[in-house]
């Protein structure tokens, strides 16, 4: 090596060594830490990521127990402290909220529930989040609308709100929808129902890769509803 580079080297690798030395200790071990456990009574399971407001609260929602038995929504500061049950489902307003919540406008959070409702098909609702003003958006119906929305919710820069539900539909296969927050309807000029899959294996294998959590035995039936997949509690 030509005498000429050996000084640059050195200084190189002196760079080297004083930059890993002043690395944080933070970046070379990373902490894992439990913020809070839930239990039966505030509900479990959750299956769905938190979201966090201006005021560094956040916010989330277990899909199974709680007062009711049928999930709860909360809300926690960053470091654990001041866990709160803001909402226990009752199934009249909705249960299993599998897909979390997002946070809109007006202090609002919106969500789907899996089941319940007025013909135990899921529902859309929001709460403020303070847990006051719980409302329910839509109830869907098992029929055209779709049923069983286990995913969350997207709201677009003109506030509707756009989601999915895993079953039924005109063609059986599920839907995908939008509605407003302000109303009581989805807008059946935007809502489009999914395409009808081909062969029976795919829908099998859909079902297959669900988690299967959520207990059975809470399963309800519908007397109303003749399909299997409307008289029976469904779980991701």
């Amino acid at each position: 090596m030509p005498a000429n580079l050996r000084p640059r080297r050195v200084a190189a690798l002196v760079v080297v060594l004083a930059a890993c030395a002043a690395r944080p200790a933070s970046l070379s071990a990373q902490t894992y830490l439990v913020l809070h456990s839930l239990s039966v009574s505030s509900g479990n399971s959750p299956q769905s990521s938190l979201v966090q407001d201006a005021g560094g609260k956040l916010y989330g929602t277990a899909a199974l127990s709680g007062a009711h038995g049928s999930g709860s929504i909360f809300k926690l500061d960053t470091n654990g402290d001041n866990f709160v049950d803001i909402h226990d489902s009752d199934n009249t307003d909705g249960a299993n909220p599998y897909g979390g919540v997002i946070l809109g406008g007006g202090g609002f959070l919106f969500g789907t529930a899996a089941n319940g409702g007025n013909d135990d098909a899921g529902v859309v609702y929001k709460i403020d989040t303070s847990g006051n003003n719980f409302a329910v958006i839509h109830h869907l119906d098992g029929g055209n609308d779709g049923s069983h929305p286990f995913g969350g919710l997207a709201q677009g820069s003109d506030t509707i709100l756009y989601g999915v539900a895993h079953d039924d539909g005109s063609n059986g296969f599920g839907t995908g929808f939008s509605i407003d927050p302000g109303s009581t309807e989805p807008r059946p000029a935007v809502a489009r129902t999914a395409s009808a899959r081909s062969g029976a294996s795919r829908r099998r294998a859909s079902f297959r890769s669900r988690p299967t959590r959520a207990p059975r035995a809470a399963a309800r039936r519908s007397p109303s509803r003749g399909a299997a997949s409307r008289t029976r509690r469904r779980s991701p």
